[in-house]
């Protein structure tokens, strides 16, 4: 093998052989129609044959080796003698797998004589049985892991309200919350309690309260407030106002395009747009 084949992986040195004998077809075919003769192409014809040699040990050619089990029964194949292993030096081999369908667990079935490979229908059936219990154990197993999954999610979502979190990192958990829909026709004993509701993150500002489906949090401002951390509520980072929000004194808020600066404190939750409290909350921004 020259230089540059033994500086690269069996699987490249494959294609370039192939890529080779490919790129001298034409000499073949020259001294085929007589326009060429093989004295005149020798080297050509020698070197031909040497890759060809390579590409037999590689497995381009046909020779294929057999990893079988202490029963004889095939394990797996080797395309050419480059991908044995020092251990393998004595697999035995054919010189083709002549339409034998190695698919899935049929390749264990076949069993090898010394000679050839024989399909083995008890041991397949075998093998088939072992693939599908095999299945079905893995299936019992996702099913248990998604059953285990919901009874978290199930126990967090129950318990995570009692967890006393700032804001912030409410908002990054927003999505272990209870939604808002599955509070209709409970109570809400604590104030602070945190719900999603349309993609948002609400927290109730009083307690006790009966939870009514037509009392949504973004129309219940007395009981619900929308928790909005995720803009820093400068002038160049206002915080979106959508209604129901406890405005804070020196914030930034922006609405329908404008943005306005909050001049006092609202301690309650708005719901006015705020174009409508302009003198009384906020002003417009310079």
């Amino acid at each position: 093998m020259d230089d540059i084949l033994d500086k690269i992986s069996p699987t490249l040195q494959l294609h370039t052989l192939k890529a080779r004998l490919s790129s001298t077809d034409y000499i073949v075919t020259k001294i085929a129609e007589g326009a060429a003769t093989a004295e005149q192409y020798a080297d050509v014809i020698q070197q031909r044959k040497e890759w060809r040699a390579e590409l037999d040990k590689l497995g381009g050619g046909s020779v294929i080796y057999l990893r079988l089990d202490d029963a004889g029964y095939l394990q797996g194949i080797v395309y050419g003698e480059a991908f044995k292993s020092e251990e393998e030096e004595t697999l035995p081999h054919i010189n083709g797998l002549d339409g034998l369908d190695l698919s899935g667990v049929r390749m264990g079935a076949y069993q090898w004589d010394g000679e050839k490979l024989n399909f083995d229908e008890a041991r397949y059936a075998v093998l088939l049985e072992e693939e599908k219990a095999a299945e079905r154990t893995e299936a019992a197993l996702a099913a248990r892991q998604e059953a285990v999954k919901e009874v978290q999610a199930a126990l967090i979502t129950e318990q995570i309200n009692t967890l006393s979190v700032d804001d912030a990192t409410a908002l990054r958990w927003r999505v272990l919350y209870p939604t808002w829909e599955s509070l209709v026709g409970t109570r809400v004993e604590i104030v602070g309690m945190k719900c999603q509701y349309k993609d948002q993150l609400y927290k109730s500002m009083q307690a006790p309260f009966d939870v009514i489906a037509t009392h949504t949090p973004d129309i219940s401002a007395s009981l619900w407030t929308k928790i909005d951390e995720t803009h820093a509520g400068t002038i160049d980072d206002p915080i979106p106002y959508s209604g129901n929000m406890v405005l804070e004194n020196g914030k930034y808020y922006s609405q329908d395009g404008v943005t306005y600066r909050c001049t006092r404190d609202t301690v309650n939750p708005v719901y006015n747009a705020l174009a409508d409290l302009v003198g009384l909350y906020v002003e417009v921004a310079a």
